[in-house]
């Protein structure tokens, strides 16, 4: 049942990916940048790149350019078609599912997952490829390795997948921290002498990257970022927070903004979007399904936590505890990653660890309540909460769809105009191999034929729209 449930849902996202061309924002520019260079060159040029480090995130590009054979966008879908089926794949196998609650749970777990709202992020961008999806993906695949019976190959895996995840972005070091969370919640896949290489490997990136070439962090105020009710522009952070030495203060609030978007799905991108249209009246059914989701969710993590609490105090972990424990370390070392602007992809591994702590926690109030021994008051409340939730949830799986829709539309209608656009960034390409390469891209998205937002009805606006 997981199995048929987990494809299943992959299978509907993965026809939402490949019927959308590629978006021009974050992907032309890249594509043309790496077109004249060879992959070697390519990795080299972007190692010491400022503010960033994603060198192998740019090779990937080319290689994937290089080896389309003129079918640009079947090779870079076809690259995040393979990343989505992993990502499903593995959360399957971490998850464990053995018996009916497990299966139950699980299906509950599948539309926390794909209605999270750091999920979107995962799948509607390519950048040319998606980069977020990769880090949630190693991170995964790494807790699957601590729950492995071990050896040097899992040690080994566990050290490759460090390696390529800081190589390609710059949260890849949530690789080092599921495993350090995970040894010290009892799962002994990853040995000390694995996680002790891997410690020096995060060691050596750090004096790489802010020793030796001090690449270092974006700045504060180098993108915009939400803030309270409203987004604030970089010259706005500069004048609130930098020039008048507050910048601690808009740290700190990126940090617990993007912590609690992981379990309050608020705020969106730093700016509490919910929260401002209840205080003003404005609510409609994407604030109540948003609100009951979440608190559903949260809420049967923290009954689950208070039930386990002393088995927590006495270091007694069973799987269920594990999964729960990882899934907060995860999300605290993943918000502070958002120090200099919060954005929902940053957080995209972090929510995937939170839908496998929902599964967790749902099993085990599954597992408890249904006893003969329980309360028949206690079970139909627990019936009418994950009927709640399940419904809430299962409407923002619905609303991907939607926006995967919108999305679709509006990167097509891009590309009819992309000269416009390379103007205006100031990247029209001026070599006759650069500017075949954007007449195939916009060849290659014209002839793609995403669904007509004509065909959705006018009340989904106000179940599915955030912002």
């Amino acid at each position: 049942m997981a199995w048929s449930a987990a494809s299943l849902t992959a299978l509907v996202v993965c026809l939402a990916v490949v019927r959308n061309p590629l978006q021009i924002t974050d992907s032309l520019v890249p594509i043309l940048k790496v077109q004249d260079m060879s992959a070697w060159q390519v990795l080299m040029g972007k190692i010491d790149s400022g503010g960033f480090f994603r060198p192998l995130r740019f090779m990937q590009i080319k290689l994937l350019l290089d080896g389309s054979g003129g079918h640009y966008n079947l090779a870079y879908k076809l690259f995040h078609v393979l990343f989505i089926a992993a990502l499903f794949f593995v959360f399957v196998r971490v998850a464990r599912v053995r018996t009916k609650n497990d299966a139950l749970a699980f299906t509950y777990a599948l539309v926390v997952l794909t209605g999270m709202h750091t999920f979107l992020g995962m799948v509607w961008e390519e950048y040319a490829i998606n980069h977020f999806i990769e880090i949630a993906v190693f991170s995964i695949a790494a807790l699957l390795l601590c729950q492995s019976h071990g050896g040097v190959i899992a040690d080994t895996a566990a050290a490759v997948l460090f390696v390529v995840a800081t190589l390609t972005l710059d949260s890849g070091p949530l690789v080092w921290v599921v495993v350090v969370a995970a040894r010290l919640v009892g799962l002994r896949g990853v040995s000390r002498r694995g996680v002790a290489v891997m410690t020096g490997l995060l060691a050596a990136y750090m004096f790489y990257r802010f020793g030796l070439f001090n690449i270092g962090a974006p700045d504060a105020g180098e993108r915009a970022t939400g803030f309270g009710f409203s987004r604030i522009e970089p010259a706005d952070i500069q004048r609130r927070f930098v020039e008048t030495g507050r910048l601690y203060y808009f740290h700190l609030y990126n940090v617990v903004s993007a912590f609690a978007s992981i379990f309050l799905s608020e705020p969106t991108n730093g700016r509490w979007m919910l929260t401002e249209r209840v205080v003003t009246g404005n609510i409609d059914p994407m604030v109540i399904t948003s609100i009951v989701s979440a608190l559903v969710g949260t809420g049967l993590l923290v009954l689950f936590a208070i039930h386990r609490r002393a088995a927590w105090a006495a270091r007694q972990f069973d799987h269920a505890d594990q999964l729960v424990i990882i899934c907060v370390v995860v999300a605290l070392a993943n918000a502070a990653m958002c120090f200099s602007y919060v954005k929902d992809d940053i957080m995209s591994t972090a929510g995937v660890f939170y839908a496998l702590a929902v599964f967790a926690a749902t099993r085990d109030a599954l597992t408890r309540w249904s006893q003969p021994s329980r309360p028949t008051a206690a079970t139909a409340v627990l019936g009418l909460m994950l009927f709640a939730g399940g419904a809430a949830w299962t409407i923002r799986t619905i609303g991907l769809q939607y926006q995967m829709l919108r999305i679709g539309a509006a990167d097509r209608y891009e590309w009819a105009h992309v000269d416009e656009w390379l103007a205006q960034q100031d990247q029209t390409p001026t070599t006759p191999q650069g500017k075949g390469l954007v007449q195939d891209l916009r060849a290659e998205a014209m002839r793609t034929r995403p669904l007509s937002l004509l065909f959705v009805p006018r009340w989904a606006v106000k179940w599915f729209i955030t912002e």
